[in-house]
């Protein structure tokens, strides 16, 4: 189904208005369809808060269920939820929401990276594995709607052991520095290399620029087996 639609953008938080309109009604194969859009309800958190200061996000299942209920009224036959939920956000929420027939997640566009920056920054090992750890519950958590976005981080340099199923603080261990095999210590302050950094006034290189350096310099690129992370249960 080729279709162009209007996302359900989020308000501006001054007065909560909507930037834009969040459903239309399209007809495919004479069938009317009442396409509803969400945007990311985490997007200040996977994303620099600072660059959208007035802006807010949420799931609102109210909103979305008066936007069902208005392309229901106004015809439709079939009702489509697009978003950049996931597939276990969505389907909590049409279970919550009557009248949603078809999700269609993780859908998005792409557009330039706005905070390329590049960064080293100390760290102590139990800062380390706090990240860590807070990251996996946005992907681990039982309840959907904790579940808030993005990939597991990915590190260098660094092994560590991941249980999905545990609670929070629970699930990262044996985290070890590859390059001599010792643990990492949680007193111990390491330089962390990274990009993309949602704090504000971050300074360094744009990520690509270091890219295209590192392959200047080594033209030809292996990529080896990574059994670094190990996930159990």
């Amino acid at each position: 189904m080729n279709v162009t639609y209007a996302v359900r953008v989020p308000s501006i938080r001054t007065f909560t208005a909507l930037v834009a309109g969040g459903y239309r009604i399209v007809e495919r194969g004479g069938v009317k369809v009442g396409v509803v859009g969400q945007a990311f309800p985490y997007t200040p958190i996977a994303n620099p808060r600072w660059m959208f200061p007035n802006w807010s996000f949420g799931i609102r299942e109210n909103d979305v269920a008066k936007n069902v209920a208005a392309v229901r009224e106004e015809g439709a036959e079939l009702v489509v939820l697009l978003s950049h939920n996931g597939f276990d956000v969505d389907r909590k929420l049409a279970g919550r929401v009557p009248g949603i027939d078809v999700t269609v997640e993780d859908l998005h566009n792409a557009c330039a990276m706005t905070y390329p920056a590049a960064y080293r920054s100390p760290m102590t090992g139990a800062f380390l594995k706090e990240i860590l750890e807070d990251v996996a519950d946005n992907l681990f958590n039982a309840d959907p709607y904790y579940q808030q976005g993005g990939d597991m981080v990915r590190v260098g340099g660094m092994g560590y052991r991941i249980n999905p199923t545990a609670a929070i603080g629970s699930r990262i261990s044996e985290m070890t520095v590859l390059k001599t095999g010792e643990a990492i210590d949680p007193k111990r302050e390491y330089v962390v290399a990274g990009w993309a950094s949602v704090n504000e006034a971050t300074e360094g290189p744009p990520i690509w620029d270091v890219v295209e350096g590192y392959l200047a310099r080594n033209p030809v690129v292996r990529l080896e087996e990574n059994r670094s992370v190990k996930v159990t249960s």
